[in-house]
C-alpha cells in the first residue's frame, strides 16, 4: 500500500525536476538606457518576497533604490553612468508580464513589457544619465526676434543720425568757406575800389 502511494509521488518529483532542469531558464536582460535628469526606472513584476538589488556609479553620484514585493524603483538626480543589478526570484515557475517604465527628464514615459515564464529574473541595467538640453519655446523665440529687430532698428537710426550730423557739419564747413571767400573778396576789392575813386576824383 505504501509502495503504491510513494511511487506516483516519486514519479511526480522526477518529472518536475526534469522539466526545471531542461526547459526552465532564468530570464536575463541587459538593458542599456540613456536618460536625462531626473531619472526614474520602475520595474513591476508578480508578487515575491525574494528581491535583491545593488547599484553603483562611475562617479560619486547619489541614487536611491526602493524595493517592495511588486515594484522596485531606481531614482537619481545626477548626471553619471550607473550599473544596477536586480534579481527577482520565485519558489516556482511564474507566468507573468515584466514591465519596465522609464521616466527621463520631461520626456513622456517609455514602457517596455516582457511576457515571461520563469522562476528567476536577472536584470543588469547600464544607465547613462545626462543633463537634458534646453530648447527655447515659441514665445521665447518671438521675444528674441523682437529684441533683435529693435537692436537693429536702433543701430540703423544711430547710423542715420551720425550721417546727418556729418552732413550738417559738412554743410556748415561749406558755408564757412563761402563766407570766408566772400568776405575775403570784399576785403581785397573794397580798397581797390576806393583807390580808383580817388584817382578819378
Amino acid at each position: 500500500m505504501k509502495t503504491k502511494i510513494l511511487l506516483p509521488l516519486l514519479l511526480t518529483l522526477i518529472l518536475i525536476s526534469s522539466a526545471r532542469g531542461n526547459g526552465i531558464q532564468p530570464f536575463i536582460a541587459n538593458p542599456e538606457i540613456n536618460t536625462f535628469i531626473e531619472t526614474r526606472i520602475v520595474v513591476s513584476y508578480s508578487f515575491t518576497q525574494n528581491v535583491t538589488s545593488n547599484a553603483y556609479s562611475s562617479g560619486q553620484s547619489v541614487w536611491q533604490v526602493t524595493t517592495d514585493p511588486l515594484v522596485t524603483t531606481f531614482t537619481t538626480s545626477a548626471a553619471d553612468k550607473f550599473i544596477w543589478h536586480l534579481t527577482i526570484s520565485y519558489t516556482m515557475v511564474v507566468d507573468q508580464t515584466l514591465t519596465i517604465a522609464i521616466f527621463s527628464g520631461d520626456k513622456p514615459v517609455d514602457t517596455w513589457s516582457y511576457p515571461i515564464e520563469t522562476d528567476k529574473i536577472i536584470l543588469n541595467f547600464d544607465v547613462t544619465v545626462t543633463k537634458q538640453p534646453q530648447y527655447p519655446t515659441a514665445e521665447e523665440l518671438a521675444d528674441k526676434a523682437v529684441e533683435v529687430f529693435r537692436n537693429e532698428l536702433a543701430e540703423i537710426i544711430a547710423e542715420m543720425r551720425e550721417q546727418n550730423e556729418l552732413s550738417r557739419q559738412h554743410d556748415y564747413f561749406q558755408w564757412a568757406v563761402v563766407m570766408i571767400t566772400f568776405f575775403g573778396l570784399i576785403i581785397v576789392l573794397v580798397p581797390k575800389f576806393r583807390v580808383r575813386k580817388v584817382e578819378t576824383g
